[in-house]
This record gives structure tokens, sequence and C-alpha cells, in this order.
């Protein structure tokens, strides 16, 4: 297998840190995203940018990143899995 050509990011929104996490129940716990938020989205900016640099292609799975924002394109999750990506077992 060679190396890879593109990476699916899920689950990295960035922007609800004030929301419960999916499994809290009713007020979430406190993050410290919003404090290091431009540091972070500057940090995915240049994993892009090299990624792009080396024919990798990085794509965002959720429809509310911020990840969108900084030009991250949208790539939707399949809702069946799909033949070509095999789960190994082992």
């Amino acid at each position: 297998a060679g190396p890879a050509r593109r990476i699916l990011l899920v689950g990295i929104d960035l922007g609800n840190s004030g929301a419960p996490r999916f499994y809290e129940a009713g007020r979430g716990a406190w993050s410290g995203i919003d404090a290091g938020r431009d540091r972070i989205l500057s940090h995915f900016l240049l994993a892009l940018r090299q990624a792009r640099i080396r024919g990798v292609q990085l794509a965002c799975s959720s429809p509310v990143s911020l990840l969108l924002d900084i030009g991250f394109p949208a790539d939707p999750l399949p809702e069946e899995p799909q033949a070509s990506c095999p789960v190994s077992s082992s």
C-alpha cells in the first residue's frame, strides 16, 4: 500500500464548544477550544496547504465545521459503508 491520497476528517466542528457533547446530558463540560480557536484553525490551514503540495486531498465530513470556512472541501459521509473501504477485524 502506498501513502494516503485522501483523508476525510470526521467530528471536527470547532464551532459548537458551548453545546453538550453527544454523550453528555444537559449542560456540557467546559472546553478550552474557544481560547485556542484561531491557533487551532491556523494549524489546520497549514496542514491543508501541505497536503495539497503533496497531492493529498483533505476533506471535512461535518456540515457545520469551521474547517469549511478556511477552505476544506465538504465531503459528507455516505449513508452505507462502501465496499471500497474494507474494515479489518484484526
